[in-house]
């Protein structure tokens, strides 16, 4: 077994300035409101002036954005066509490549290459002289579902998904996380799904996260880090190597295309550094789509402009959602912070210091889909949409995490801790 880091046991958690520098991005928000109403009653003509060039700024962001929504789009559309088991194939037997009659996707490459052949050839022979390669066969994947109060229908809608895959099940633990205080329901959803698909996969674990755990916030983050506790406790009964195991992170409504695992194994077996690295599928949150009021559709469709968008630009580019990551970073970044409600936005930051930097996310373009929030009555439905929206939000109260950590590694260049510390206070 790799040994793992106990570089986040360094982490700056708490100081005396936390809660101010958590203050400042309310500051900023009600300042830019409050500021617009003052400075039209003292100063109207710089206000205005103000006002226009701030809306010429998003005039121009707007078509930044289409842009890169209409790339993604079709990096999308263009990956839903690339034979990823083949490709997976050349991988496990490289000696095949020359003799590949098919065109590879230029697309599985990070920079413009002219012939893909050979630029595959030159990745799998870097990686073996780095003493990196490592073969897909070698690699297995576990699906982790955190879940509160899920419908038997939301899960077993996700699990037969993942039982539709190209990739050999075999390959695949199928990890449903329950919590104790939904133990009735949750008893009735586990015996049901682990008698139709329990069968299908390498394994099947259920776990039951207790409650009033200390220095816990009740949430997805206590819950993931209960299971990936009893999946390290599998795998070393197992002797599987930590480095070997891609834990896909879903939430409970998550529905995978079929070429999903075949693509995700593919990236994590060019990637030279694949501990460091994070693997983020982008959402479709269209399972239900024809189902909620026009209202939440119109947000649905939003989020889901959005996430595309930004997963072409590596500045922001952050952890969200369902996600996938080696099983040793895992362990290298302590798990989850179980102490907040914002868990991939916090794990991401937390990889990226532990990594001294060096983390960042690879796209997964094979699509996921995800539902639009929808309850039995309209009133509620709205609500519930509120609460979703509030609970990404929290993503803000990462700032004094960011602000202390980032001052705290010198292995951090001082312009890239500004532009870090900058970027996300305007993407807020």
């Amino acid at each position: 077994m790799k040994k793992t880091y106990n570089n986040h046991e360094n982490l700056v958690r708490d100081h005396k300035y936390w809660r101010l520098v958590e203050m400042i991005p309310g500051i900023l928000a009600w300042g830019a409101f409050l500021g617009v109403i003052i400075g039209s009653i003292f100063n109207p003509f710089i206000t205005a002036n103000i006002i226009i060039v701030y809306t010429l700024i998003w005039v121009f962001r707007s078509f930044f954005f289409s842009y890169h929504l209409a790339k993604s789009y079709s990096y999308s559309k263009k990956a839903q066509k690339i034979d990823w088991k083949a490709m997976v194939e050349l991988i496990e037997k490289p000696e095949k490549i020359d003799n590949f009659h098919h065109k590879i996707n230029k697309l599985i490459f990070k920079n413009k290459v002219k012939d893909t052949k050979k630029e595959l050839i030159k990745i799998i022979d870097r990686l073996k002289k780095n003493k990196s390669y490592l073969k897909p066969s070698e690699i297995i994947h576990c699906i982790a579902i955190p879940t509160y109060k899920e419908s038997y229908e939301v899960i077993r809608t996700s699990v037969a998904s993942y039982a539709k895959s190209n990739f050999n099940l075999k390959k695949v633990i199928l990890m449903i996380n329950f919590e104790e205080r939904d133990k009735a329901n949750a008893e009735v959803i586990n015996e049901k799904i682990k008698a139709e698909f329990g069968h299908k996969f390498r394994d099947y674990i259920a776990t039951f996260h207790p409650p009033n755990l200390p220095n816990e916030n009740p949430g997805r983050a206590a819950n993931a880090t209960w299971g990936a506790k009893k999946l390290k406790a599998y795998l070393n009964q197992n002797n599987i190597s930590y480095d070997k195991v891609i834990l896909s992170s879903f939430d409970a409504d998550t529905v995978i295309s079929p070429d999903y695992f075949n693509e995700l194994t593919f990236r994590y077996c060019i990637t030279e550094n694949r501990v460091e690295v994070g693997y983020q599928p982008v959402p479709f949150y269209y399972n239900n789509f024809w189902d909620v009021p026009i209202f939440n559709r119109l947000v649905a469709v939003s989020c889901s402009f959005w996430q595309w968008s930004v997963s072409l630009r590596k500045d922001e580019n952050k952890s969200f959602s369902s996600r996938a990551m080696s099983f040793q970073s895992v362990l290298d970044f302590g798990y989850w912070d179980t102490s907040v409600v914002q868990d991939d936005s916090r794990q991401y930051w937390t990889a990226f210091f532990v990594y001294d930097g060096r983390h960042y996310l690879e796209n997964i373009y094979s699509p996921i889909y995800m539902d639009a929030v929808q309850s039995e009555k309209y009133s509620q439905t709205v609500i519930d949409q509120y609460k979703q929206m509030r609970r990404w939000a929290w993503g803000a109260s990462d700032l004094p995490f960011i602000v202390f950590n980032i001052f705290n590694k010198t292995s951090i260049g001082l312009w890239k801790k500004i532009y870090e510390i900058f970027h996300f206070i305007e993407s807020i």
